[in-house]
């Protein structure tokens, strides 16, 4: 099982490249977790991402805006931030932890 910031940005990434409506279940089964856990994982994502949701047969989530281009850094890129955010001023980390909120789809404490 992948932990859950790795599971959040594959979350993202489905639905940033589903043409459609992306249902809650499917998602749960893929990632062996909870209905309910795939649930709080989009509201948690709807800080971030604009989110709709949908219900009958037809409906699900799916993600309103669309950046060109959309990548997300890979635990590497994100490891690597992390040292160099140690290393820069204070007033600079700032920077740092929005790329990683929004990249990474962590919080650095």
């Amino acid at each position: 099982m992948i932990d859950t910031p790795a599971r959040r940005r594959e979350i993202i990434e489905i639905l940033y490249f589903a043409d459609d409506y992306v249902k809650i279940r499917p998602l749960a089964v893929r990632f062996g977790v909870s209905y309910a856990t795939i649930r709080d994982d989009v509201d948690v994502l709807s800080l971030s991402y604009r989110i709709s949701s949908q219900t009958g047969p037809n409906g699900g989530i799916k993600l309103e805006t669309k950046r060109k281009n959309l990548r997300f850094l890979d635990p590497d890129e994100t490891a690597a931030l992390l040292r160099i955010m140690y290393i820069v001023p204070e007033e600079e980390r700032v920077y740092i932890r929005s790329i990683l909120r929004d990249l990474a789809l962590i919080d650095d404490k």
